[in-house]
């Protein structure tokens, strides 16, 4: 379950990341593993583990410049529900190396509930309106949903409106 969450919430980012035009390395994520879990209930004492602890699912942004972390926070802030969060970019000086980083704590939105993945498709609602509408009205109208629109010779496929989903299907994998 933790896993599936895992994977979703680092492709809605890297999405979000392209969307705002922030090269970044890797996004990748860690489910916390059971003896570590165990070890944790242990430690802390907790009544209500799943309540409280707070790492059970882990994401990490690599990003190639200090200057992109701050738009990478105000995704992080627009997109989650911050419970906490820590600023470790001013601990090494200019000349050190080393991560520069933010760290949160954060809880899923309840409008993640109603799948991220798919946010930014008003528009494709409205052409299916629109097309529904005219067919209703018995004008031929259809649609054709492409990651490419034409043909081999770089003519159109149909004589219907050809939605171009090349976008979305380079995330695609067989």
């Amino acid at each position: 379950r933790y896993k599936i969450l895992g994977n979703n919430v680092k492709q809605v980012l890297i999405d979000l990341l392209k969307t705002n035009n922030i090269d970044i390395l890797d996004v990748s994520y860690r489910v916390k593993q059971f003896d570590s879990f165990y070890k944790k209930i242990e430690f802390k004492g907790y009544k209500n583990p799943f309540e409280e602890v707070e790492d059970l699912c882990g994401l990490r942004i690599v990003c190639y410049y200090l200057s992109d972390l701050k738009k990478i926070d105000k995704i992080i802030t627009d997109e989650f529900e911050v419970k906490e969060s820590l600023d470790k970019t001013g601990i090494l000086e200019p000349d050190q190396f080393g991560y520069r980083s933010f760290h949160y704590i954060v809880k899923l939105k309840k409008i993640w509930l109603e799948v991220p993945n798919y946010r930014g498709l008003e528009d494709l609602k409205k052409l299916v309106r629109f097309a529904n509408e005219k067919r209703i009205q018995n004008n031929k109208i259809s649609l054709t949903a492409r990651s490419g629109g034409t043909d081999m010779t770089g003519g159109p496929l149909t004589e219907s409106l050809v939605l171009d989903f090349t976008k979305y299907f380079n995330n695609l994998r067989g």
